[in-house]
């Protein structure tokens, strides 16, 4: 089976998520998958740099997993402002029609929809090749507000007319059926983690070492881009109340983005910037060993457009190392993660420093909390098992389709 991935964002610049995971281990069942992305991010490497419009091969490209054979194809585009997004409206669509018709492809996992959604869906059609979309977000929403409207027409075009959705969460699911998809074209798979590398582990003592932290630290965590909506500055500014009464807490931020400045700024003013740690993003293979190092992790997310559906994978990945967590009571999550049941505890701005107070002191809740999370997640976000029921949705919409097997 040949399954061409199709996303518009950077193979190599973006953190890992489930884009690299799906077409890996797709990968490691033995397909053939070719993934097309978008380099955003691009860099002119002088001031005659204008681009290119030809396509860049990457063979073997892995980013999640070990022994992954993905063939990444990155079409090109202009470097200029706004001409980098038309020009690679053009140079996709080229692209994957060329790729479908010289690599025999048999189906075709889409994640996007601005650049190459409606191109996609109309070649799928055009060569009888099921367009399977994952719905990981409400798209338009994580635009500027210019193109939001572009976004969100383009999303009412494509969710109706591809062949399966496949919803990260009820509330998604429902998303995509408000835009027009079939509900009974509408399955929810659920995030998945790799338990092989996020598991519980003691401490590693070198990044203990490095990075200056103390074995009586409590350590709390928060893995991830340091985004205006991730709450970071409201858990900072309330951080001095905890040290109060716990000044063995320790806060460690494994990740960077917009609000770096702003926290450091806030750290500094308010005195506790030996009690914070800023570590940078960090190598996929280094996170469980971050994770592993705290004693409670925290999702202290704002209630937005950008927030209010999403499952954030770093939750489960908090999970699996069984890790407790914090987090703000955001829609999307709670209608996956009922609560304590799942290692979760929820709690709004008003007391959420309150129970993050608590928990570091109970160490028979933390445990309690961290085994639960841990069997929830190795019964319901297992890649091993995710990636098998992917398979057969795959393979079912080829039967229905009635193309190549």
């Amino acid at each position: 089976m040949n399954i061409l991935v199709v996303h518009e964002v950077n193979w190599f610049k973006k953190v890992v998520y489930e884009f690299h995971d799906f077409a890996e281990n797709l990968s490691l069942l033995g397909y053939r998958v070719i993934c097309v992305d978008f380099e955003e991010g691009w860099e002119r490497e002088s001031f005659f740099d204008l681009g290119h419009l030809g396509i860049r091969v990457y063979q073997n490209v892995s980013r999640a997993s070990k022994n992954s054979t993905v063939e990444l194809r990155r079409p090109g585009l202009i470097k200029l402002p706004l001409l980098d997004r038309l020009t690679s409206i053009l140079t996709h669509y080229f692209a994957i029609k060329k790729i479908i018709r010289s690599e025999s492809i048999d189906a075709i996992l889409l994640y996007s929809v601005p650049t190459n959604g409606i191109p996609v869906v109309l070649l799928g059609r055009r060569n009888k090749i099921p367009v399977i979309f994952r719905s990981i977000d409400k798209l338009h929403r994580l635009r500027h507000k210019v193109f939001r409207w572009p976004v969100f027409f383009s999303e009412k075009i494509v969710y109706p007319r591809v062949d399966r959705i496949l919803a990260l969460t009820p509330k998604l699911a429902d998303y995509v059926c408000q835009l027009g998809a079939e509900r009974e074209k509408v399955t929810l798979l659920l995030p998945g983690i790799n338990r092989e590398l996020f598991r519980p582990a003691p401490r590693d003592a070198q990044l203990m070492e490095r990075w200056s932290l103390e074995e009586d630290d409590r350590i709390i965590i928060f893995v991830g881009t340091f985004f205006e909506f991730s709450g970071l500055d409201f858990f900072i500014e309330n951080f001095p109340l905890l040290l109060q009464d716990l000044p063995q807490a320790r806060l460690l931020l494994v990740g960077d983005g917009p609000l770096r400045k702003k926290i450091e700024r806030m750290a500094g003013a308010l005195g506790i910037s030996d009690r914070i740690t800023i570590t940078g993003f960090q190598s996929y293979e280094l996170v469980p060993r971050f994770i592993n190092l705290a004693q409670l992790a925290v999702n202290p997310f704002r209630l937005v457009d950008a927030t209010r559906d999403i499952i954030p994978t770093k939750l489960l990945q908090y999970l699996a190392c069984q890790v407790p967590v914090v987090c703000t009571p955001l829609p999307g999550i709670q209608s996956v993660l009922a609560g304590e049941d799942c290692g979760i505890v929820y709690s709004d701005s008003t007391d959420f420093m309150s129970r993050v107070r608590k928990l570091l002191m109970d160490e028979e809740k933390r445990k309690s909390l961290g085994e639960k999370g841990h069997k929830y997640v190795a019964q319901n976000h297992d890649w091993n098992i995710l990636k098998k029921r992917l398979e057969t949705l795959i393979q079912q919409e080829i039967e229905r389709k009635g193309t190549r097997t």
